[in-house]
């Protein structure tokens, strides 16, 4: 009996060790995760457990040793109560599949780009001449004569003009708000630049004698201006001869026109002819007669003065003695 109750107390401690030693193997086995009954052998310390299914190693250890029990049945009477079934190990949860990222949602197309604006039909400027309503009208940018209008240039209101000044052009004459070319001596003008000669008319001061004819281009206005020293009718002239037209001294060869001031009524008295001498004294004879030098007279030709005979007396009837 007390051989009995020794055996006894031996297998209960066996029994516990094959518990705690299986109960381990199922911990261990429940570490595997992926469904693996590391349990499944927990009984067999009666039977012999199986190593669990998909246990790990320390649990198939534990089998053997309860194998190793279930071998000493001591009697019928004496089989020890069926070792509770350990239970069955908790399958390792499958891990949460991770979820499936959000698929990115397709980045939105990007709109069409609008078409640009297809530029507008430049509207074509007016050409000088044509109507206008402001300077942005004109090709050349000037609409009529400006805000401070040059009255000799330009004064055509309303219309394109191709100049408002005379600097404006290459000519250097702006004239009805176009260019145009620098024009001769006679011809028309109404200021100096119209002109080649740079002069208009008679300028300020008038030499009444050289150039008095307005709104026509003068090549002088003055004997000064010209190289042969005589400016008549605003143009360049020779020198007359005597006998020619003149109305001043300039205007002739001997720079002698008429009787001049002072003259002797006896040698020289033609008005407005050019005259070679106006006195005896400027001629080489001694004798100067009808504004030019003649030789002197024999006796008995008419004269009207004694400085007119060779004889150097003109009597009283008229005749050289």
């Amino acid at each position: 009996m007390r051989r009995l109750g020794v055996w006894l107390v031996g297998m209960t401690s066996l029994v516990a060790c094959g518990l705690d030693e299986g109960g381990e193997a199922a911990s261990s086995g429940g570490a595997a995760g992926q469904g693996g009954s590391a349990f499944g052998g927990g009984a067999g310390w009666i039977t012999g457990g199986t190593s669990g299914t998909g246990g790990g190693a320390t649990g198939g250890a534990a089998g053997g040793d309860a194998a190793a029990g279930s071998g000493g049945t001591a009697g019928t009477g004496a089989t020890g109560g069926s070792g509770a079934t350990g239970g069955a190990g908790g399958s390792g949860g499958t891990g949460a599949t991770g979820a499936t990222g959000g698929a990115g949602g397709a980045g939105a197309a990007g709109g069409t780009g609008g078409a640009g604006a297809t530029g507008g039909t430049g509207g074509a400027c007016a050409s000088n001449g044509q109507n206008c309503g402001g300077d942005l009208a004109c090709c050349s940018s000037k609409c009529g004569p400006g805000l401070v209008p040059s009255v000799f240039d330009c004064t055509i209101s309303g219309k394109c003009a191709e100049c408002r000044s005379n600097g404006e052009c290459p000519s250097g004459r702006c004239d009805g708000c176009s260019c145009q070319p620098k024009v001769g001596s006679g011809q028309n003008c109404d200021e100096e630049s119209d002109c080649t000669s740079s002069k208009c008319g008679p300028g300020l001061i008038p030499s009444a004698l050289d150039c008095t004819i307005s709104g026509k281009c003068a090549e002088c206005r003055s004997n000064g201006e010209c190289p042969s020293g005589r400016c008549d009718g605003c143009t360049c002239q020779p020198t007359a001869a005597n006998g020619q037209n003149c109305d001043e001294d300039s205007d002739c060869a001997s720079q002698k026109c008429g009787p001049g001031y002072g003259g002797n009524p006896n040698d020289c008295t033609i008005t407005g002819k050019c005259a070679e001498c106006r006195t005896d004294g400027e001629c080489g004879t001694g004798r100067c007669d009808g504004c030019g030098c003649q030789p002197k007279l024999d006796g008995g030709q008419s004269c009207n003065e004694s400085s007119d005979c060779k004889s150097g007396n003109c009597n009283g009837a008229g005749k050289c003695t």
